[in-house]
């Protein structure tokens, strides 16, 4: 189904409105891809385009400052090897944490996708946000934002465009 979607945004001319933005199309379409799934995705319907060197590091960094994304998160304690095993991450080119709340396309800055897979991944009832850090601005460092009913559970890491392309240089 996704793949079908995304080949009639891609080639559907007339049809598509301008404004479409296919990247932040295919950012959300990812985002809905994995909130979908109660198991960690084995295979994904886009090319996954993150070195895995890159991939490695932005593990490594949740493990070792989890309280960058949220005190939920770090509340977990997620080892590096527990991350690889349970967790999906996609750098998204814009801050989805401040769609999700606004509805506005930001960016100034681009997100860290991190979804987790299990049973024990301590979702809530009710879908609760908890834990959001700040930068030293008081802006959004990070948020959690939680589905309830399913194993999948999103956690944004909200990252600076120029920080994210000096990882992948």
């Amino acid at each position: 189904m996704f793949s079908r979607l995304w080949s009639f945004l891609t080639e559907g001319g007339e049809r598509i409105p301008a404004a479409l933005e296919p990247d932040v199309a295919l950012a959300l379409m990812k985002y809905d891809y994995f909130l979908n799934h109660n198991y960690k995705p084995r295979k994904i319907w886009w090319p996954f385009t993150m070195e895995k060197r890159v991939a490695a590091y932005w593990l490594r960094r949740l493990a070792e400052r989890p309280a960058d994304v949220s005190d939920a998160f770090a509340a977990m304690a997620l080892t590096e090897k527990e991350l690889h095993k349970r967790a999906v991450i996609e750098r998204l080119p814009f801050d989805l944490g401040a769609y999700l709340e606004c509805g506005e396309i930001r960016r100034d800055a681009h997100t860290l996708l991190v979804v987790l897979y299990g049973a024990d991944t301590g979702m809530t009832a009710g879908g609760e946000r908890s834990g959001e850090g700040a930068d030293a601005t008081g802006g959004r460092r990070g948020a959690e934002a939680g589905s309830a009913g399913r194993s999948a559970r999103p956690f944004l890491l909200r990252i600076r465009p120029e920080e994210a392309d000096a990882v992948q240089a």
